[in-house]
């Protein structure tokens, strides 16, 4: 268990940093409860008792939707939202130019400054085994820089033809304590592509969230058909969206680039409702606790989706009244539905007093939590 309870705002499901793993607790029929170390003699039998360790349920990653290509795209180039505008910029070459492989090649190289550790952070490509790699490096001032070291490559258990082509490192909006990539896996058998989400409590340790891939190409003869890439920013969209920009064509990788192919690029929008990237799924029963974290708010909102017969419930484990089962059961698709106990709201709980989350689930995903 953490030993140093945090404050949050919001809780994003994107990966374990949240949840226990648990342990048992040994017990005797009496009810003495024996540690590991120096247990009384004689020896007696003992039984277990889990405490906080999940059952039955998984986390699963949300594939995006997509909408129609934007009119008016001009390149490939990072996309911000700023004070309610959408800015982008992008590199053209508007002189001479000289290009050795005859095409206009490029990688993905976002750079950033990681105020946890007080430096530059750059994301970037790594060859190595015959397959491109995702590598980090470390600076102090933005000029020298550290060694590139392999973040992410393909995995033993991923088809032997795939390989990792641009990283899409990015964080979510307003909460850049979750780090986020969406890297885009090349299929050198069919030069076809498909987008994946990973998740990063300190940008240094990656894992890939499970349940396919986040984005893949569109039907046979639409504009996305063959070849997709994810973009880098993953922004507000209006409307309860969050979205990444992607770019897509009907044509494979390396098809010869006659002028009608490469004017067959197109960017448009993936996108996913807010807070919706990954959720905590339960297919039947399940339940899982969270490590210990100070309420930053009097009452709790969820966002979880169930079928009309499952249910979610969430305890406050050792408040009064307020435990899993004085929930108010809640189902449906909800975005943003306040917990209550019993008819309360309010956490029954003193300011400052740390405090685990017990979520109890039958059939249901559960995205996130938010303090009001």
């Amino acid at each position: 268990m953490n030993t140093q309870a945090q404050s949050f705002r919001r809780i994003l499901f994107t990966d374990l940093r949240h949840i226990q793993c648990g342990h048992l607790s040994w017990g005797t029929p009496d009810g003495r409860r024996f540690g590991v170390s120096h247990p009384p003699e004689p020896q007696v039998e003992m039984h277990a008792q889990p405490r906080y360790v999940p059952h039955g349920v998984r986390l699963v990653a949300q594939p995006a939707r997509k909408t129609e290509p934007v009119t008016g795209w001009r390149g490939w180039g990072r996309i911000i939202y700023d004070q309610g505008m959408y800015r982008s910029w992008y590199l053209t070459v508007d002189g001479h130019s000289l290009q050795g492989s005859g095409s206009r090649s490029q990688t993905d190289d976002p750079q950033t400054y990681d105020a946890s550790i007080e430096r530059y952070v750059l994301y970037t490509r790594m060859y190595r085994q015959d397959r491109r790699w995702i590598g980090r490096a470390e600076s102090d001032d933005f000029l020298n820089w550290g060694p590139i070291e392999p973040m992410i490559w393909p995995g033993l258990d991923d088809p032997l033809d795939h390989d990792v082509y641009l990283n899409g490192y990015t964080t979510y909006p307003g909460s850049p304590e979750y780090r986020l990539m969406f890297p885009m896996f090349y299929h050198r058998a069919t030069e076809r592509s498909d987008v994946r989400l990973y998740s990063s409590e300190d940008g240094i340790v990656w894992n890939r969230v499970p349940g396919g891939p986040a984005l893949t190409p569109g039907e046979t003869g639409s504009w996305d058909s063959e070849f997709i890439a994810g973009g880098k920013d993953l922004i507000p969209l209006g409307e309860g969206r969050i979205a990444i920009p992607y770019i897509g064509t009907p044509y494979p990788h390396k098809y010869p680039r006659w002028p009608e192919v490469f004017e067959a690029w197109r960017m448009g929008w993936a996108w996913w409702p807010e807070g919706r990237l990954c959720a905590v799924r339960a297919d039947d029963e399940g339940e899982f606790w969270t490590f210990p974290l100070v309420p930053s708010g009097r009452s709790l909102r969820l966002n979880f989706r169930t079928p009309r017969g499952g249910e979610v419930r969430v305890g406050l484990e050792g408040v009064a009244g307020r435990s899993a089962d004085d929930c108010d059961p809640m189902h449906g698709d909800q975005p943003a539905q306040t917990i209550s106990w019993r008819g309360q709201t309010d956490i029954g709980m003193a300011e400052g007093q740390a405090v685990v989350l017990h979520f109890k689930m039958r059939c249901a995903e559960v995205f996130g939590v938010e303090w009001t």
